[in-house]
């Protein structure tokens, strides 16, 4: 019965099939919400956490997934883990590859909240993102910009601040007046981390 609940309802997904040409290649994919109610479900503190490490292996093999959207599932259960304790600094790259995303804002502002939850001082693609930022920031899509704010005024380095500062300070112009809030909030931030 355990083994039932821990395997939790899986979806059928068919990621790798224009790769590879075939319609029998399928993946299960376990969602966010199917992997919090298997983590509950364990009993006893060596089962929960052989679990994790299984859940953890798999996040690993569907992140690299071609597919966005199984990225997307697999850097938000990535995420959740990160909360819990986890380190997930090994998918630092494919949050930024998500990040980037320009097809559906929604996988965007996972990648957005994954680098908000984990990216610090010593994240080394850090230094891969303030095009990305900028280009964000500029959009014409608010929620676009929201996010990249939202996020920069999480994540801000020294070098971060001083690259972006003008382009914050260009939002405080917005016409939306959400916009122009968390401009000054992350001008506030940018400031503290590079005063001149």
């Amino acid at each position: 019965m355990s083994s039932m609940s821990s395997l939790g309802s899986q979806r059928r997904l068919k990621p790798e099939s224009s790769m590879m040409g075939s319609a029998s290649t399928y993946m299960f994919q376990k969602n966010l919400k199917d992997m919090i109610t298997a983590i509950r479900a364990q009993k006893g503190d060596g089962s929960q956490k052989n679990f994790i490490n299984k859940c953890l292996q798999d996040i690993r093999t569907e992140i690299v997934s071609p597919d966005v959207r199984t990225k997307a599932v697999a850097l938000e259960k990535a995420t959740y883990l990160h909360t819990l304790g986890f380190n997930m600094n090994w998918a630092s790259f494919h949050v930024v590859e998500l990040m980037s995303v320009s097809v559906n804002v929604k996988y965007k502002r996972v990648g957005y909240l994954a680098a908000t939850q984990s990216f610090g001082d010593d994240t080394d693609v850090v230094l891969l993102i303030p095009n990305l930022l900028k280009k964000d920031l500029a959009s014409p899509n608010p929620a676009e910009a929201a996010l990249a704010i939202s996020c920069l005024g999480n994540i801000v380095t020294p070098e971060l601040s001083q690259t972006l500062v003008a382009d914050v300070y260009s939002l405080l112009n917005n016409h939306k007046p959400d916009l122009r809030r968390r401009a000054c909030l992350c001008l506030y931030k940018c400031f503290l981390r590079y005063p001149e």
